[in-house]
Parts: structure tokens; C-alpha cells; sequence
């Protein structure tokens, strides 16, 4: 199946190629096959780890330069190595250079120096990215420029190095109390120690919790949550006894979500949900309601908006979700829209998204329910709530005052970092009440709404 992928790869791309790898050996030549291939699908991180190693070889030819520094950008890398990379491919004449020039400016916060390397990029007849692109990115800019000029009275503020490290840290979900916590993160001591295909360590679900206001070390020793391969937190029941995760199937190309319950401090084996939330498609993140009747979960399934979209299930009296229903145009487009996460009213709807208006990647948006089926026009959280980075995976106490979430910033200890964040302007107090619920008895009531 790769042989037959990489032949259609150069029928349709063999041009150029073919014109670049006359210095290469052959076994470097089949290396930037895959690696050419992999960025035409936008699987920048896989091509970025192979054209590392070709660049150290042929630091000098112009397609594994530029295709490196495209990676670094899209995956968060070495800003200095694509600046010095595009900047002397522009001095020999790619005019392509222009337009990721303009995004490392944009991820610099130098939002007017973007603008002007995008027209500048626009002006060129043959290049390759069409006017919508280009627009697209201009108004991005101008947003971004636009919020960080008028800043939310919002603090933000890393985890540290207690729950943080140098591997990417992502996906918290903390109980209502805010006294534990569980994330997702790619450390040397993930269960079974292995590499992905990106050369990456396979994901682990970690716990920690917050003793005297600070938080312990993490732990990756969950019962029997985590595997050899990926294993992910998504979400976590108001009640801090049920928990979705996500987990990849046996061929790394798909996954599906699980559902887990505490049963005497301890997390029974995951079990998969039913074909009403999962499909042959990707489901990798979701939410329960405070009630645990819905869960809101995304999918990559072709009958959206497109990219990935928010879809519900609600549960049924039989005990079965029903089917599966897209939260509609007023929330997905045809970008991504990830991670969500519904406040304890159960109408209040925090997600991440590519395609609404944001200030670059993934910005976190609020909608509130409008009757039983529909959502208003969501809004920007705003900066520096929000980055040009990615921001993402919010998880919200009750009443919204605080939250923690996941996003790439200068104060970060590699990758993707967590975060605590206080919306300050809110100022609200909220009332955590913690007991059993019994009947007239006096014997508790137990429910049953997640042992699906």
C-alpha cells in the first residue's frame, strides 16, 4: 500500500521531484519521497522528523529547505532556523517564501509586518496559494492585532514545572472541587516506553493532585487506563466518577472514545462506546452534561461542515445513546472545531476552533443553547485567553471564574503546555456542594447513566 501511495505521489508530483533528487542517494531519495508526501497531506510532524535529518545532509537544496521551514512553523518549532531558512530562499528568488514569512511574523505578534508580507505575496502572478488563502489570513491578522490591542482582564498562568515538562502536556480535566486533575502528556516513562511514527513517546493519561494549593507529581500509574500505544484523557462527569478517554486503534490510523468508572478509588477497564459515538472515522475528544444525559463529542465523519465537527448523543431510557446529531452552522464550519466542554448550567458550551473568527490556530469560543437544538453565534474568549498559538482543550470550574486549558507560550517548558486561567472580570462565586444523594430510607442512590 505505501509503494502504490508513493508511486501516485510522483505521477503527480514527479516533475519536480525528480529534478531535486538527482544528488540524492538512493536510500536519501526514498527519505524525501516520504517526507514530500507526508507534507501534500498536511502530516507536517512525520515530514518535519524525516527532512531534519536531510536538511544536515543538503543544507543547500532549496525543496528540503523550504519544506523544513514550513514544518517548523506548522508544528511549532524553531522560529530562527525558518526565518534564516526563507530569508535566503527569498534572496534566491522563491517568491513562495513570502506568505510563511508573513506567518512567522503573525506568530511574533507582528501583525502589521504579516499583513505587508501577504500583499506583497499577493502581488506575484504564478504563485501557488489562491486570493481566499491570502484573505483568510489577512483577517486573521487584523483580528489578532485588533484583541491584543484590547486585552480581556484575564490572567493566565503556567502550571509549572510541577505538572509540566519538557515533552507536550495537553487535554486537562479537573474534578468540580479543582483538587485533581487528570491530562494527557508524551513523557520517556510512558507504559511501554515506545515511539510513535513520529518519533514521539505514545500518549499516557497522568494524574496529580492539588495538596495545599499545590499540585503533586504526576502519575501515569492509573489502574488500567494506560497501554502500549495511545491512551488520552476527553472528559470527566461532574461527579469525578465517570471519565471518557481516547484511545488509537491497533493501526495508529483512527481512534475511538472509552468510557471508565471510579469503583472504590480505582478506574475500571475502559470500555468502548457504541457505534451511535464512535465510527470508522475519528471521535477524540468530548464532554459530558452536568446531568451525564448528553455527551458532545467531535468527529472527522464526511456528513459535517467539514474537518472535524461537534455532534451530541443524548441517552435514551433503554440506556442506549441515541443517534448521533451535528450541532449545525452556527457552530461548526468547514475548519476544525474540537474539544468541547459544557458548564454546569448545561447550556453554556466552551470549544476550540479554526474556523471562526480567531486570532491564528485554534482559538477558544463560548456559545450559549438557544432553545433545545440551537447555539448562538459563538464569541472569541479574546486575548490572552486566546494566542496566536494554539488554544485549547478548556476545561471550566463552576460558574465559569476559572479554568485550565492547553496552548503553546514563551513561558512554556516544551510543546504544548497546561495552564491555569482566571477570568478575572467575572467575578462570581460559586457553591460546591460534595455528599451522597439518599432516599427516604437513607440508603444512597446510585446511577447509572455512564456504565455505557
Amino acid at each position: 500500500m505505501k509503494n502504490l501511495l508513493i508511486y501516485i505521489f510522483i505521477m503527480l508530483f514527479g516533475m519536480s521531484v525528480s529534478a531535486q533528487c538527482e544528488d540524492f542517494s538512493r536510500a536519501d531519495k526514498s527519505e524525501y519521497l516520504d517526507a514530500d508526501f507526508f507534507f501534500y497531506q498536511a502530516r507536517f510532524a512525520e515530514a518535519n522528523s524525516i527532512l531534519l535529518g536531510l536538511h544536515k545532509t543538503y543544507p543547500k537544496n532549496p525543496e528540503v529547505s523550504f519544506r523544513l521551514a514550513v514544518c517548523q512553523i506548522e508544528t511549532s518549532g524553531d522560529k530562527e532556523l525558518a526565518t534564516d531558512i526563507l530569508n535566503l530562499l527569498l534572496q534566491s528568488g522563491n517568491k513562495e517564501s513570502l506568505f510563511h514569512l508573513g506567518k512567522l511574523a503573525h506568530l511574533n505578534y507582528k501583525f502589521i509586518e504579516a499583513i505587508s508580507f501577504y500583499n506583497e505575496y499577493a502581488n506575484i502572478e504564478d504563485r501557488k496559494l489562491s486570493d481566499q488563502v491570502i484573505k483568510r489570513h489577512i483577517k486573521i491578522a487584523e483580528l489578532a492585532q485588533e484583541l491584543t490591542n484590547k486585552p480581556e482582564d484575564v490572567l493566565v498562568k503556567n502550571l509549572g514545572a510541577e505538572v509540566n515538562s519538557k515533552f507536550a502536556e495537553y487535554i486537562p480535566v479537573i474534578t468540580p472541587d479543582e483538587t485533581e486533575m487528570y491530562f494527557t502528556s508524551r513523557r520517556e516513562n510512558s507504559t511501554g516506553g515506545r515511539l510513535d511514527p513520529n518519533k514521539e513517546f505514545f500518549e499516557d493519561i497522568y494524574y496529580t493532585k492539588k495538596l495545599n494549593g499545590v499540585w503533586s507529581e504526576p502519575t501515569n500509574d492509573i489502574s488500567d487506563i494506560n497501554t502500549p500505544t495511545h491512551d488520552a484523557t476527553a472528559a470527566i462527569a461532574a461527579d469525578g466518577n465517570a471519565m471518557v478517554i481516547y484511545r488509537t486503534n491497533r493501526q495508529l490510523t483512527g481512534g475511538d472514545l472509552y468510557i471508565t468508572k471510579k469503583l472504590n478509588d480505582k478506574w475500571t477497564e475502559p470500555k468502548i462506546l457504541d457505534e451511535n459515538i464512535n465510527s470508522e472515522f475519528q471521535e477524540a475528544s468530548a464532554c459530558f452534561s452536568p446531568d451525564g444525559e448528553t455527551i458532545i463529542f467531535s468527529s472527522n465523519r464526511p456528513d459535517g461542515y467539514g474537518g472535524k465537527d461537534l455532534y451530541r448523543v443524548k441517552l435514551l431510557p433503554n440506556g442506549e445513546w441515541s443517534l448521533p446529531k451535528n450541532l449545525g452552522p452556527s457552530i461548526n464550519t468547514e475548519y476544525n472545531e474540537d474539544s468541547p466542554f459544557l458548564d454546569i448550567d448545561g447550556r453554556t458550551l466552551y470549544f476550540a476552533s479554526e474556523g471562526h473568527n480567531g486570532m491564528g490556530g485554534f482559538d477558544i469560543f463560548v456559545t450559549q443553547k438557544v432553545g433545545e437544538e440551537h447555539w448562538k453565534i459563538p464569541e472569541n474568549l479574546g486575548f490572552p485567553a486566546n494566542s496566536v498559538e494554539d488554544d485549547i482543550y478548556l476545561s471550566i470550574t463552576p460558574g465559569g471564574r476559572k479554568g485550565y486549558y492547553s496552548s503553546v507560550k514563551e513561558d512554556g517548558y516544551g510543546g504544548q503546555d497546561l495552564y491555569e486561567i482566571d477570568f478575572i472580570y467575572r467575578q462570581k462565586t460559586n457553591l460546591i456542594i460534595k455528599g451522597w444523594l439518599v432516599d427516604g430510607n437513607g440508603s444512597p442512590v446510585r446511577r447509572n447513566h455512564h456504565n455505557r
